[in-house]
């Protein structure tokens, strides 16, 4: 018996005796009809927890993600290739359509690439036209993305077919990872290699889902300040939950980044009708007809996370609402054709939207104790000791095992503490099927959130907070006035809620974006015209760039440069010079690209996997989660609207008649100088042949002011950038004394000498 199979037994063992010692001890039953009430509540959300946590702890730890199998060129088929598009942006669709042109096949010309444009829209039938791929519309939009998805079945006819939302964009490897595992039944493994089988085996590949990346953080990462401490939330489903599905052949078809066969789509009808989430449904309805289907753990797309929060709250309703109605729809429980299994396995999927029950419950259950006198648990603290505790341990170190690190039990507390009041009532509306007419498409573009919005939602926490809080005041009185037995129990379970709350209010106050596009940390050499050394980039975006280089370079912010990266020229212009370390760091807007380069670029940037973390960093605990928001949030932001090289120098130099001053800083074309006696034109000595000729235009505090009139003359001159150079030595070791003293300037106080 292995480790993971003796932690999978702890935490059935731990978790179901915790549950029957609280239905047989616990319930208040004779306390009271609203004690009895909130007590059931809460042994029901915890049930409920329970059968999920068991369920979901299943096969976590063994992954069963089959080999890829190595397939001959010629054995490579048709592949249709679907966008579906409704009301998104044409520069959106562009980027997606540029990335499945460029995915890679051993013959190009069995990729159909197809725009499904439901919106009918005459610039998305002009983008298909200008970028080589098919166009399909319809005239009646019924059954929304299923019946789109289910006319482009008419129109095509190859037999694979591969899905993609509007903002995915697949990487040039997307085909390659995918379509050899349904030649599985035609090939095998032997002798180290791949051969053809001389019997095809009985196995169907229904589909082949990967993972749902994204290039932006999510707005949990953002908004919490922690893009560069965890991974996106939706990491933990698509790398951790989806591969443990397939122990029991229900991993779930995401809508997006997978290929599917056609035959399987043939045997059900097509995509599934009549369900909010029809890509759900599609799924269980091939896994009924015995196809094998597979979650694979490869980044193959990416694509753009909800960037406000409307638009998160939309889609995780619209997913909660399908997932309910779904399963009612296909009668999971009986459907033909599901094993016990995969029943169960979508059960899960069920009562994990019943999330938001169990958190409310959670966070109201002490303050109905402590401010209301509403008893919804008996026991002492001695009981938690030995029930509640070694089940909560076994728990929380199981699902740091299994998810490899990539979430934590406070992490889905707080995420779960900030959806539960948004999606309660559509969860509990659509169980009694109650559904909502329509629902509007997720915005895939990126907008900031609206203020009104954000507060209205964050209502809910913010009253359970201060609810919270008079609960917490009357533990402490209560455990000063003796009774600390029951009250201590309460205290620390409402400690944690309003961390908990605490975060979510952090999380509603949002975070304002800065940038119109996301930038990815890309190091690559790049060319700039008037530099003749190589310099390298920091960061791109679809509008723009950094690079950085050891020498200051003179680079006009009212000229127009070229670039080059690879073979991709293209123009831009500087919007900012600051320090990067001991380098100079150039931010660069992206003006025009040479024909055809365009394509090149985009391609060039989003053909790799985010840049953001897969794993939770080391030092992201409960109190630097906490004081990291606090103390981002009271931080001035800073702008860097330098767009010259502005070197630090307070330098003695000398005029050209022996007068000394300091030279505060220079930037080429300005000079801030410290004296006495200064006249309006000065001539400032560099060495015996080079002089900055300078014309008075200011008086600051700091300094005077000069304009340098033949810095053009002098930024090619050998040996004006060889001074330039060792002052922009200086200049660093400037900065470094300064970090040193303020680190030594801390490291000397003592706080304890001042008690």
């Amino acid at each position: 018996m292995n480790r993971t199979t003796l932690l999978y037994i702890a935490v059935v063992v731990t978790t179901l005796t915790y549950i029957i010692w609280r239905a047989l001890f616990t319930i208040p039953l004779e306390l009271g009809i609203l004690n009895c009430i909130f007590g059931l509540l809460l042994f029901f959300s915890e049930t409920l927890g329970a059968i999920e946590t068991i369920q979901h702890c299943y096969g976590m730890g063994e992954e069963l993600v089959p080999e890829l199998p190595k397939i001959k060129d010629e054995d490579y088929p048709d592949i249709d290739v679907f966008i579906a598009t409704y009301n998104e942006p044409c520069e959106l669709l562009y980027k997606t359509v540029n990335g499945c042109l460029y995915m890679e096949y051993p013959d190009k010309s069995k990729v159909h690439i197809y725009l499904l444009d439901d919106g009918n829209r005459q610039e998305v039938q002009e983008l298909a036209q200008r970028m080589g791929v098919g166009y399909i519309t319809r005239e009646e939009h019924l059954h929304a993305k299923a019946g789109n998805l289910n006319n482009a079945l008419q129109h095509t006819h190859s037999p694979l077919v591969a899905t993609f939302d509007a903002d995915m964009i697949p990487l040039s490897d997307f085909l390659l990872k995918t379509v050899p595992y349904f030649l599985l039944p035609d090939y095998e493994y032997i002798n180290n290699q791949w051969q053809r089988r001389e019997k095809k085996k009985s196995i169907k590949i229904g589909f082949i889902q990967s993972p749902q990346c994204f290039y932006n953080p999510d707005l949990f990462q953002y908004n919490l300040f922690s893009e560069q401490n965890v991974p996106n939330e939706q990491d933990y489903f698509y790398r951790d939950v989806q591969l443990a599905r397939n122990k029991t052949n229900s991993a779930i078809y995401g809508g997006s980044n997978t290929v599917i066969s056609r035959a399987a789509l043939d045997e059900i009808g097509g995509f599934f009708t009549g369900v909010i989430t029809e890509d759900f449904a599609t799924g269980i309805s091939i896994q009924a007809k015995g196809y094998t289907c597979y979650a694979i753990r490869d980044v193959l797309a990416v694509g753009l996370s909800p960037t406000d929060l409307k638009s998160l709250i939309k889609q995780r309703e619209r997913w909660a609402r399908g997932c309910i109605q779904t399963l009612r729809k296909v009668n999971v429980l009986t459907r033909k054709g599901l094993s016990i299994g995969q029943k169960i396995s979508y059960l899960s999927s069920l009562l994990y939207w019943y999330t938001p029950l169990r958190r409310a419950m959670y966070i109201l259950s002490p303050i109905l104790f402590a401010v209301f006198g509403i008893q919804v648990v008996k026991c002492s603290f001695l009981d938690l000791l030995l029930w509640w505790l070694p089940q909560y341990l076994v728990y929380q170190y199981a699902i740091k095992q299994f998810s490899k690190n990539i979430r934590t039990n406070r992490l889905s507390n707080i995420y779960d503490t900030i959806l539960f009041p948004s999606l309660l009532p559509a969860v509990f509306l659509e169980t009694f099927g109650i559904s909502q007419r329509k629902f509007s498409v997720t915005s895939k573009e990126k907008v900031d959130s609206d203020s009104s919005y954000q507060l209205k939602h964050s209502l809910v926490h913010i009253l359970l907070f201060i609810l919270s809080l008079i609960s917490l005041i009357n533990c402490i009185r209560e455990i000063f006035l003796g009774n600390e037995n029951a009250y201590i129990i309460v205290f620390f379970w409402t400690v944690v809620n309003m961390y908990s709350l605490l975060m979510a209010i952090f999380f509603m106050l949002g975070r304002k974006y800065l940038r119109d596009s996301e930038r990815f940390s890309i190091e690559l050499p790049i060319q700039v015209e008037g530099i003749q050394n190589q310099c390298i980039t920091k960061d791109l975006s679809d509008m723009g760039l950094s690079f950085v280089c050891d020498y200051p370079h003179y680079l006009s912010p009212d000229q127009i440069i070229q670039f080059q990266i690879n073979n991709i020229i293209f123009k831009g212009q500087i919007k900012h010079v600051s320090c990067c370390h001991s380098q100079w760091k150039y931010g660069v807007e992206i003006t025009s690209f040479l024909p055809g380069m365009k394509q090149e670029y985009i391609h060039l940037l989003y053909d790799r996997e985010p840049t953001l973390p897969s794993r939770i960093s080391k030092n992201h605990s409960f109190f630097d989660e906490l004081s990291h928001n606090i103390i981002r949030r009271t931080q001035k932001g800073i702008t860097y609207n330098r767009k010259l090289a502005r070197l630090e120098l307070n330098k003695i130099l000398e005029t050209s008649t022996f007068q000394k001053v300091i030279c505060k800083n220079f930037n080429y074309e300005y000079l801030l100088i410290e004296g006495k006696h200064l006249e309006n034109y000065l001539e400032i000595r560099m060495n015996d042949n080079l002089f900055l000729q300078c014309e008075r235009k200011k008086e600051y505090e700091q300094g005077t002011l000069y304009k340098v009139i033949n810095y053009l003359s002098l930024v090619k001159n050998p040996e004006f950038q060889t001074i330039i150079n060792d002052w922009s030595q200086e200049h660093f070791m400037q900065i470094k004394k300064q970090k040193d003293k303020i680190k030594q300037d801390e490291k000397e106080f003592d706080e304890r000498l001042y008690y």
